[in-house]
């Protein structure tokens, strides 16, 4: 009964198709590292990704292939981690990292990391119009001090946005400047 209780616990708090926590994992996550980082003073880093022209992947090979993107992604995430940090699917091709004790410098190079090791297995697709990439956004405690945890995702979210409308396939970083400008890394 007890293993029971647990693989229903664990089915309830992670993604069926890629394994990485669900939205509601996460959230509960977010607000205890977010409540530890403000009580104990270290820095919180969020990342939020989105997959590039995944919907003309999905569309041109099938959902089959679609999970598989969606798959390998997540490991890519995994491998890329550390055992304090939370990766969870999001929604649909977007996914969350929440990285504690992590200063946006170094959550920038995780990034990076994560975007080329997803160029390579997007090579095993073929030549299409556009190859499989990944945009990300990042916002910090430590430097955005949001009033929230769910503000420090949406500065995250924002800045993912902005990495979108600039041309995608790139990692922006959120910082208000004093004129209320983005400030970038990619």
């Amino acid at each position: 009964l007890k293993e029971s209780l647990q693989k229903l616990e664990q089915m309830a708090a992670t993604d069926p198709v890629t394994g990485l926590a669900n939205r509601r994992r996460f959230n509960e996550v977010l607000q205890r590292y977010f409540e530890e980082a403000v009580r104990y003073g270290f820095d919180l880093t969020c990342c939020m990704c989105d997959l590039d022209h995944y919907k003309e992947f999905n569309d041109t090979f099938g959902h089959q292939v679609g999970d598989e993107i969606l798959v390998s992604t997540a490991d890519i995430i995994s491998s890329s981690l550390r055992s304090s940090d939370v990766g969870g699917r999001y929604g649909g091709d977007e996914f969350v990292l929440l990285l504690p004790h992590t200063s946006v410098e170094r959550a920038l190079a995780v990034g990076q990391r994560i975007r080329e090791e997803l160029v390579i297995e997007g090579e095993k697709y073929g030549p299409m119009e556009h190859m499989l990439r990944l945009s990300m956004g990042i916002s910090s405690l430590g430097t955005d001090r949001p009033e929230s945890a769910d503000e420090l995702v949406a500065l995250a979210d924002r800045a993912l946005y902005i990495a979108k409308d600039r041309g995608k396939d790139q990692v922006v970083v959120f910082a208000e400047t004093r004129g209320g400008q983005m400030a970038t890394t990619a």
